[in-house]
């Protein structure tokens, strides 16, 4: 049977002195104290936050804000109400029609594209407008332009 070691033998072996082991602390029934004081307050004005709770107990908001973390106290906080949209209209939905028909001949099916471009190539540097023009059923280019300001020409020919 081993023998129950003493608080002496207990603190030697720790390496701290004897009279922290008796120790309790006085900060943790203070809090409790101003948690309870804190939630009176609160049922009083719901809407106060930390400062304004120590502006009413003339109390540092350090440690009313520590307190009311700790013990997980929040005050009430007012949300807006959401704002009632209408409805949105339901648009035409256009269905697919490149996934019934099948292009079987040249100019039957065309695509294009506008793109915004930045390059830093020696040649066309900095930014830049470019339109591709593309026949489904080759898969070829019918046409590419590069401009770098836009205008009512450069979108008519095409």
């Amino acid at each position: 049977m081993e023998r129950i070691a003493t608080k002496k033998e207990l603190a030697l072996r720790l390496g701290i002195p004897r009279r922290t082991l008796y120790y309790t602390s006085k900060k943790a029934k203070n809090d409790w104290k101003l948690k309870g004081t804190i939630e009176e307050v609160l049922h009083e004005h719901p809407s106060y936050g930390h400062r304004r709770i120590a502006l009413h107990l003339s109390l540092n908001k350090k440690r009313i804000r520590r307190v009311m973390r700790l013990y997980g106290i929040k005050p009430y906080r007012r949300r807006t109400k959401k704002q009632w949209k209408k409805p949105k209209e339901e648009k035409n939905i256009y269905t697919n029609l490149l996934l019934r028909i099948v292009p079987t001949r040249p100019h039957m099916i065309w695509a294009s594209d506008f793109t915004f471009v930045v390059t830093n190539v020696c040649s066309f540097w900095g930014t830049g407008h470019q339109v591709f023009l593309t026949d489904f059923f080759k898969g070829d280019k019918i046409s590419l332009r590069n401009k770098r300001r836009v205008g009512k020409k450069f979108i008519k020919h095409f």
